[in-house]
């Protein structure tokens, strides 16, 4: 076996077996903070331990890190000592660098650092100032995409919030109401925990001072009360609608919300005010797309 091929192997062993080790412990944490989340009784409570959560994640790398920098020269004396070469204090470096290049690749399937999530700690007390969008969804499982990489598959057509909010960013603060629940939320805006017992009044209130609110339709309970509570302030309210039955739905538990006799027949589509008339645009999971509800959205919170 070649010097490089003895490099290479010896850093592909430590760097899994430091990998197994780190994502051991970042998965005891998770099941830990989230348990504590779950009987948390307050905003502020959860939020802690989020904050706490966010902070314990980082010591993953160290986990892996410190045993590399001390494994890697100790393999590569046993390595060459075998091979009856000596050893250069070199050799135990290189496996280290390698073995870092390799934890690169091994910890995007760690859900922690996943560019596609956030750990995200904001009670309502946090937001101090107006100059914000709101942005609301349903619950649970809606009929939008959370997560970037399945636009690469089969989700590719759905509304990305990930995509949407990375190029609203540049515009403004964009908040969301979240899972009282989840420990970690899907990339986005940034995620707003409210108290069980006021969260729909609290809403409103958000409603109320951002500059504009998105509501993706959905027929989930809490998308629904949202949508009816928005009525009042629909002059400041765009609303994506990628599914027709879930459209229904909601004119039929919400009949105010009834603004449209035909429904276009694209699969995409908002609805906004435009001189005091509902309007509709068709839309498409593209970037020009998102760029022209960020357009809408400058118009009407005049920024």
């Amino acid at each position: 076996m070649s010097d490089s091929s003895v490099i290479i192997f010896s850093a592909a062993l430590i760097s899994l077996g430091c990998w197994l080790l780190s994502t051991i412990y970042i998965y005891i944490i998770y099941k830990f903070f989230s348990a504590k989340i779950q009987r948390s009784v307050t905003p502020q409570q959860s939020c802690k331990y989020r904050s706490l959560y966010r902070w314990l994640s980082y010591f993953q790398h160290v986990i892996y890190l410190l045993p590399v920098i001390f494994i890697s020269p100790a393999v590569a004396d046993e390595w060459f000592y075998s091979y009856g070469q000596p050893v250069s204090p070199i050799i135990g470096v290189y496996i280290a660098m390698i073995a870092v290049v390799f934890y690169i690749v091994l910890m995007q399937s760690n859900t922690a650092y996943s560019p596609y999530s956030k750990i995200s700690s904001i009670t309502k007390t946090a937001i101090k100032d107006d100059n914000y969008m709101l942005f609301l969804r349903g619950f649970d499982t809606d009929n939008y995409i959370s997560e970037q990489y399945l636009e690469l598959k089969s989700a590719k057509d759905l509304f990305s919030e990930h995509r949407f909010v990375q190029r609203l960013s540049f515009v403004m603060t964009t908040y969301a109401v979240g899972r009282p629940e989840e420990l970690v939320s899907p990339s986005g805006a940034s995620r707003v925990y409210l108290d069980n017992a006021t969260w729909l009044a609290d809403v409103e209130t958000m409603m109320s001072k951002s500059k504009c609110t998105i509501i993706l339709v959905n027929s989930k309970c809490n998308c629904l009360l949202e949508i009816e509570r928005s009525i009042k302030f629909k002059e400041k309210v765009i609303y994506i609608i990628n599914d027709k039955k879930h459209y229904k739905n909601a004119i039929e538990s919400v009949p105010e919300f009834k603004e449209l006799d035909t429904i276009p027949s694209c699969d995409h589509f908002i609805i906004y005010e435009e001189n005091g008339d509902r309007k509709t645009m068709a839309f498409q999971n593209t970037n020009k797309s998102y760029w022209d509800i960020i357009n809408v959205i400058r118009s009407v919170s005049s920024c």
